[in-house]
C-alpha cells in the first residue's frame, strides 16, 4: 500500500511538473511570437521609411528640375520662343515680309 502511495504521489508530481512545463512553453512560444510580430514590424515600417524617403527625394529632384526648366523658359527671348516651340514658320514668313 505504501509503494501504491509512492506511484500516485509520484504521478501526481509529474503531472504538476508537466502542467509547468507546459506553460512554460506556451509562454516562451507567446514571447516569440510578440518578438517575432514587432520585427515583423518594425522592418516592414523600416522599408516604407525608406521607399518613402527615397520617393521623396526623387520627387523633390524632379521639382528642382521643372521649376529650372520653368526659370530657363521665364528668361528667354520672345524669338528663341517661337523657334523653341516650332514657330520657326513664324519667323521664316516674318523674314520674307521684310
Amino acid at each position: 500500500m505504501e509503494a501504491k502511495a509512492k506511484v500516485e504521489e509520484t504521478t501526481q508530481a509529474a503531472s504538476e511538473w508537466k502542467k509547468g512545463a507546459d506553460a512554460s512553453v506556451k509562454e516562451l512560444k507567446n514571447i516569440f511570437n510578440s518578438e517575432l510580430q514587432k520585427t515583423k514590424e518594425n522592418t516592414i515600417n523600416q522599408t516604407q521609411n525608406a521607399i518613402t524617403s527615397s520617393l521623396s527625394e526623387d520627387t523633390n529632384k524632379q521639382i528642382d528640375s521643372v521649376k529650372q526648366k520653368a526659370e530657363n523658359i521665364g528668361n528667354m527671348k520672345v524669338s528663341e520662343l517661337l523657334s523653341f516651340g516650332g514657330g520657326s514658320e513664324v519667323e521664316s514668313e516674318a523674314e520674307d515680309k521684310q
